[in-house]
């Protein structure tokens, strides 16, 4: 699903203003890692922000996004639930959105049988329904405003078939197609919607009391400030989608030509549980 095979161009528009000088930024999941890097991209581009994240650790990160002339506002929101949305478009007040990075992800280890149902449901709502209602409440206003970039967190993982992170996968995939979908939906009306696609290693994605982890290695502050860069710069230029390495572009290659079964199998060498003092 690459830029070049969509139809539907948005070209950059003028942002409407949120304040007399500065357009508003709503950046989620905030409060580390790739949201972190997004919601300083916005700060250093001059807009106002709304970092939102469901931890506490996103109160203490608003100083080191500020910077002169702009405004920073914190919001502490489960954005899994209805009520942690609601709670963020009434922050809002009425306000023109600029700029939305959905960025809320949640992962789960272990084989879907083995996974407590609650916990299962709960990656359904953070990746796919709290998403879902975000981007219903905040394209809604961009459409009326007749402008608007908005950019939605996936995964290389949508391409794989997901033993041991099967409704992870299946969320991502859901909203790589979604991102397109609303992409032609939205296009006429100013507001352009980019796809921006994570190495499986980019984001800390699991519960954090889960006793398993992958065989991933975690990516260091820069590469993760490189990847903001590029899908920062993607979804202000108006493409549909921007993969972030050679390495995602490979597998993605390899998964359409690949049998599922033989995907399966691939995945499972970096998906599958291990103890955690195996070392990995």
């Amino acid at each position: 699903m690459d830029a070049t095979h969509s139809s539907c161009f948005c070209s950059s528009q003028a942002f409407p203003e949120a304040s007399e000088t500065h357009p508003l930024a709503v950046v989620t999941s905030a409060s580390s890692g790739i949201g972190y890097h997004l919601a300083e991209r916005c700060t250093r581009a001059g807009m106002d922000l709304m970092i939102v994240a469901n931890d506490a650790r996103i109160n203490t990160v608003a100083t080191s996004l500020s910077r002169e002339g702009t405004s920073v506002e914190v919001l502490q929101a489960d954005l899994s639930r209805r009520s942690g949305v609601d709670k963020l478009v009434a922050a809002l007040r009425g306000r023109p959105v600029s700029v939305l990075c959905a960025n809320v992800g949640r992962g789960l280890d272990r084989a879907f049988l083995d996974q407590p149902f609650h916990l299962i449901t709960h990656v359904v709502e953070a990746n796919i329904t709290g998403t879902l209602y975000l981007l219903h409440h905040v394209g809604r206003i961009m459409r009326a405003q007749g402008a608007g970039r908005i950019l939605i967190t996936a995964s290389m993982a949508s391409s794989t078939p997901g033993r041991h992170q099967a409704v992870y996968n299946a969320s991502k995939a859901f909203l790589d197609m979604f991102s397109l979908a609303l992409r032609h939906e939205v296009c006429d009306f100013g507001v352009s919607v980019t796809c921006l696609i994570l190495n499986g290693s980019e984001s800390e994605l699991l519960e954090p009391d889960d006793t398993y982890h992958r065989r991933v290695a975690k990516s260091g502050k820069d590469y993760l400030a490189e990847v903001a860069r590029m899908g920062f710069g993607a979804m202000m230029r108006g493409d549909s989608e921007v993969d972030t390495g050679w390495q995602g572009k490979l597998r993605a290659a390899i998964a359409n030509i690949t049998p599922g079964d033989t995907l399966r199998e691939l995945h499972l060498r970096t998906a599958e549980p291990q103890a955690e003092s195996s070392g990995f």
